[in-house]
């Protein structure tokens, strides 16, 4: 799991714009499996729906729960999202689970002990509530990681914290196995002009919706700064930062300092310290990774795009029985019989069966390659069918599996079952 990266994200997208383009880099990002999205703060079923425009841009289809809407303690300082203005214009999710965000994350964390990644790009008000109902809960996290606070060169208290500093005194009081804190000290060097970045979103698939939903926020500012964003990028590219271990703890009492975080460095040098707070920052590195990142998408994400996964008719390898020895016999039309045992790939798991358009499909991971799956047409002609992925490729959803059944089913020839010429 180490080069595969599973993440839930928790954020108050539909202020800052720096939210959806953090949401834009994970859901193009082929190291990461975007496993759900939960919302907080003023208005989150707003938020959530925000959050749907980008993923439906992505076809895909991620779970969205809106969560704690006010902070653990004190009026609420920030305000309904601006950009919902811009829903509208867009696709989006209308309708949403209501009450459950936080029983969401603690379910999803324990079906997946030591694996995902708590991204916390909000106030931490979630988080506290997670922590809270489910005490083991946070050392079965692979790592946690904030955009919050300011440590050490910028002054204090940055917004996140400020919005619940009850939370995040809570959170950052956890133990987890990892916490990697992404604050002002770096967060600000990263930056770009609105018109630069808006050239650059230009008619991109998630981009270009990114784009718009800026339009609130270039009305009183004329830049994006990858506070958000920075902190994503840090899962799958933490040489993008410099980290010193540490104490962090966050000062809640009401009054000018609250929300401030007080960060203690490591006096001994051992790297011990409970925080990795982010220290220095290659600000043109940052950048020229998000883009490489985004501009390549939907290329960099098989099975999320058919025309990426499929260019042309015959791009998927025959399967099962009819395929063939391994010299690819049965691309030009599967022949009767099976492969030898000897020749046959191990699996692992429970396979999946769906039903297609009237067709059954059983499918089945490979074994010694977690990313490539198997999809046997088992009301085909020939019962034989297809291959698709390789060793790093992304997990597939039931959603995915379908679409890709989907694009199969299109490159037959339904007379008889062979692939299209």
């Amino acid at each position: 799991m180490q080069n595969r990266h599973l993440v839930l994200l928790d954020t108050d997208i539909g202020n800052n714009i720096d939210d959806a383009v953090c949401l834009a880099y994970l859901l193009a990002q082929p190291r990461c499996d975007l496993l759900g999205i939960t919302t907080v703060s003023a208005d989150p079923t707003a938020r959530a729906a925000l959050a749907s425009v980008l993923c439906r841009a992505a076809g895909r289809d991620v779970p969205i729960l809106p969560g704690a809407h006010r902070p653990l303690v004190g009026p609420p300082l920030q305000g309904p999202p601006p950009q919902a203005a811009a829903l509208a214009r867009w696709d989006h999710e209308t309708s949403f689970p209501t009450g459950d965000a936080v029983e969401f994350l603690r379910r999803t964390v324990r079906a997946h002990p030591g694996e995902v990644t708590l991204l916390a790009v909000g106030p931490l008000t979630n988080v506290a509530l997670l922590f809270a109902a489910d005490p083991e809960l946070p050392s079965l996290l692979r790592a946690l990681v904030t955009m919050g606070g300011a440590f050490h060169t910028v002054p204090g208290p940055e917004w996140n914290v400020r919005c619940d500093p009850e939370a995040a005194a809570r959170v950052y009081a956890t133990p987890v196995p990892v916490h990697r804190c992404v604050g002002l000290d770096v967060t600000t060097r990263v930056r770009m002009d609105a018109d630069t970045f808006l050239a650059r979103c230009g008619a991109h698939p998630l981009l270009a919706a990114v784009a718009d939903l800026a339009g609130s926020w270039f009305t009183e500012r004329r830049a994006v700064t990858f506070h958000d964003p920075l902190a994503a990028m840090t899962i799958v590219a933490p040489s993008l930062c410099t980290f010193a271990a540490g104490e962090v703890t966050v000062v809640r009492e009401p009054g000018p300092d609250s929300g401030v975080t007080v960060w203690q460095p490591d006096a001994d040098g051992t790297g011990q310290g409970r925080h990795q707070v982010a220290v220095d920052v290659r600000p043109n590195a940052v950048l020229d990774h998000y883009f490489a990142v985004v501009d390549a998408y939907p290329s960099t994400r098989s099975g999320r795009s058919m025309p990426s996964r499929y260019p042309t008719p015959g791009a998927f390898r025959p399967f099962g029985e009819g395929a063939g020895g391994p010299d690819g016999a049965a691309m030009g039309g599967p022949e009767a019989g099976r492969a030898p045992e000897h020749l046959r790939p191990a699996h692992r798991g429970e396979p999946v069966l769906l039903t297609v358009d009237g067709h059954d499909f059983r499918v089945r991971v490979r074994a010694d390659e977690p990313g490539t799956y198997d999809f046997e047409w088992l009301t085909g002609p020939h019962e034989y069918g297809f291959t698709l992925g390789g060793p790093v490729e992304p997990r597939m959803g039931r959603a995915e599996m379908e679409e890709a059944i989907r694009g199969f089913l299109a490159e037959v020839d339904p007379a008889t079952g062979y692939l299209a010429e």
